[in-house]
Order: C-alpha cells, then sequence, then structure tokens
C-alpha cells in the first residue's frame, strides 16, 4: 500500500525538536557566546546553555579588587626598595617620601589596613603603624651609631603606614619587622658561616624590611 504524501510537506524539511541542535555551548560566557556566535555565523544550529540568569556575578570578572590593585602598587615599591637597596646600599628619599605621604593620605581607604571598621579607625591605624615602625627604627639608628640607616627607619615608618597597627592583639606592622628581621638574621648568619660576609662587610637590611613586609600583604590575617 502506497501512502500519498501532500507536494508541500514532502518539500518541508524535518523540523528539528527544541532540545536538539548541531552544537550545544555549554555556560553563557564570553568564550561560550563568541563560539556561539560564530559558529552561528557559519550556518550551524547553536543550543546555549547557561544556568544563571543575566545580568551574572562571575567570579574571574571580579578578581581584581581594590585591595589587589593597593597590593599590587606596594609590592612594586617594596621591589624597587630591595633591588636598589641591595645593589647599591641606597633607599632613595625620592621613592619612601611621596610612598609615606600617599600611605598616610590614602589611609582612610586603603584596603590593606584590617582590623577597623571606619575611615578614622585606618587612619588612627595607619599613624599608630608609621609611629611604632619608624619610631622603632629610628632608636635603632640612633642606638647602633650608623649600624642601621636612616633609610630603613623611612622604610618602617612606609610599612607602618600601608599595614597599620590594629588589631592590637596582632599588629601587622609588628608581624612584618619580626619576619623582616628573622629573615635577615637567617640569611646574615648563613653569610657569615660561609664565609661570603665577614664580621665588618655591611649587609643591607632593607630588603629583609621588604620581605617582611611582602609576606604580611600576601598572607593577611583577619
Amino acid at each position: 500500500m502506497t501512502e500519498h504524501v501532500p507536494p508541500a510537506a514532502a518539500a518541508a524539511p524535518a523540523r528539528r525538536a527544541a532540545d536538539e541542535a548541531d552544537v550545544i555551548v555549554v555556560g553563557a560566557g564570553p568564550a561560550g557566546s563568541t563560539t556561539a556566535y560564530y559558529l552561528a555565523s557559519a550556518g550551524l544550529d547553536v543550543l546555549l546553555l547557561e544556568k544563571s540568569r543575566f545580568p551574572r556575578e562571575k567570579v574571574c570578572g571580579d578578581g581584581l579588587t581594590p585591595r589587589a590593585v593597593v597590593a599590587g602598587i606596594v609590592l612594586v615599591v617594596l621591589v624597587q626598595v630591595f633591588v636598589f637597596d641591595a645593589r647599591h646600599r641606597l633607599i632613595l628619599n625620592k621613592v619612601m617620601y611621596p610612598a609615606i605621604a600617599l600611605g598616610l593620605l590614602a589611609s582612610p581607604i586603603n584596603p590593606l589596613i584590617l582590623g577597623t571598621s571606619n575611615a578614622l579607625g585606618n587612619v588612627d591605624s595607619a599613624v599608630l603603624g608609621a609611629v611604632v615602625g619608624g619610631g622603632l627604627f629610628l632608636a635603632l639608628v640612633v642606638l647602633s651609631g650608623g649600624g642601621v640607616g636612616l633609610g630603613d627607619a623611612k622604610l618602617t615608618f612606609f610599612l607602618g603606614a600601608i599595614l597599620g597597627f590594629l588589631p592590637l592583639y596582632n599588629p601587622p606592622i609588628v608581624r612584618a619587622l619580626i619576619f623582616g628581621v628573622v629573615c635577615g638574621g637567617v640569611i646574615a648568619g648563613l653569610l657569615l658561616l660561609t664565609r661570603v660576609r665577614g664580621m665588618r662587610d655591611f649587609i643591607p637590611y632593607g630588603p629583609f624590611l621588604c620581605v617582611g613586609g611582602a609576606v604580611v600583604i600576601l598572607f593577611p590575617v583577619q
């Protein structure tokens, strides 16, 4: 038995189910949307799937936080001080003075300062950190008779302004100084034991303080 098919029906292509396609792209983010667009432009039937409703949060688009930006700027300053002091035994005033000024002026909105709940608390923490950090090393400059350079005091003043002194039970600037002192002591001891440096040789302290500050920035304690 032969079934008669109307000409119009015979000419019309078979319709695909709504959930069928040549290509299924899962995820309508930048990469998925671009892929789907070019495949569709090439004549393919494309189904683009996305579980969330737009606009939506996307973690990879939120990675550059204010803290990350400020941390990056501070780390650039610390790298410059580290390299220049290690090579030339000198911490430049034209780097430290503007850095200190910006650190104090920006303290109300500095995301690196933790342990406070408002802008005024940030300012208090920054000023106290700068006074404690810079004051401690300024005292060492006087007591050491030149063994500790004034540049180190300026560097710790800057670190204190950036990291702050709060919370009181675990001050960030104190942790940075402890890390720096321990790191400097270990490296200096190894240099002396291996006779790479002698007791009368000068070993710059700035690089170790930079390491201490970087550790506190990269591994904050809430």
